[in-house]
């Protein structure tokens, strides 16, 4: 299952991630490289979370739900996996 994750950076920040279909999971990163990992990683922790909390895994809903959020104006999407917990 993977989820479409927004990355998008300001000037003079870091790059930061969202997930819009999993609200409340978000990662940061110096580098895309830096913040694909760290999202992988938040998205695999924060679901695990909701599991152990008896909490709903929500559903991907996929780009075009993602694409209809009114905040998301040339930014870079990607599907992202979560990173197994080792």
């Amino acid at each position: 299952m993977s989820y479409i994750a927004v990355i998008h950076k300001d000037k003079n920040t870091v790059y930061g991630a969202s997930f819009p279909e999993v609200p409340g999971c978000t990662a940061v990163g110096d580098t895309l490289d830096d913040v694909l990992k760290q999202a992988q990683t938040s998205l695999a922790l924060y679901l695990e979370t909701l599991e152990a909390n008896e909490r709903p895994i929500p559903n991907p809903k996929g780009i075009e739900y993602v694409m209809k959020q009114s905040y998301i104006t040339g930014i870079v999407l990607t599907a992202v996996m979560p990173a197994p917990i080792e």
